[in-house]
Parts: structure tokens; C-alpha cells; sequence
């Protein structure tokens, strides 16, 4: 992807958070109204990742095995902060502070 496609024509009134990756590609765009739901939604995706039973940790082992190979791909525990971090930051610019 290239650009994101900007929504000047549109007289929306909400505003689009930008999103891009570690180097500044985008990656698409939400409202920042949108924010807080997307942020529950993965806060609550944590939560049931951080309690999994042991048949959805092997679960996830054999998915990451299948993409990855063998000791590839990122353990749950990592994905567990992602969801986290990434939690945190959608609260932090649904709120307009020190966004």
C-alpha cells in the first residue's frame, strides 16, 4: 500500500487517526470516535489470551508452527503485550492527551 486514500471530500465530522507501522507506511485508517471500542475489543481479546487454557496454548503453538516453522513466530506472551500496548495507546488518542 502506498497511500491511504484521503477522506477531504467526505463532511464527516469525525476525524481519522492516520495509522502507519514502524517505518511510516500506512496501514489504514479509523476514527477516533471508533477508538475506545476497538480498544475494549482487544483489552478484552488480552484477557482471554492472558487466562488461556493449556488447549489454547497448544492451539496457538500449532498455528505458529504451521506459519512459521518450528520456534518461529512470536510467543503468546509477546502477543498478550501487544494486545496490551496496543490497548493503551488507542485509549491514550481516543483522549486527545499527550497524543
Amino acid at each position: 500500500m502506498n497511500k491511504i486514500v484521503r477522506l477531504d471530500h467526505l463532511k464527516d465530522p469525525d476525524v481519522p487517526a492516520r495509522v502507519a507501522d514502524a517505518f511510516g507506511q500506512p496501514m489504514g485508517a479509523i476514527y477516533v470516535t471508533d477508538l475506545d471500542d476497538w480498544a475494549w475489543l482487544i483489552e478484552q481479546l488480552d484477557g482471554w489470551l492472558s487466562n488461556a487454557s493449556a488447549s489454547t496454548r497448544n492451539d496457538y503453538a500449532a498455528f505458529v508452527a504451521d506459519r512459521f516453522g518450528p520456534g518461529g513466530g512470536p510467543p503468546l506472551a509477546d502477543v498478550c503485550w501487544m494486545l496490551g500496548a496496543m490497548a493503551f495507546r488507542m485509549r491514550v488518542l481516543s483522549s486527545g492527551v499527550d497524543s
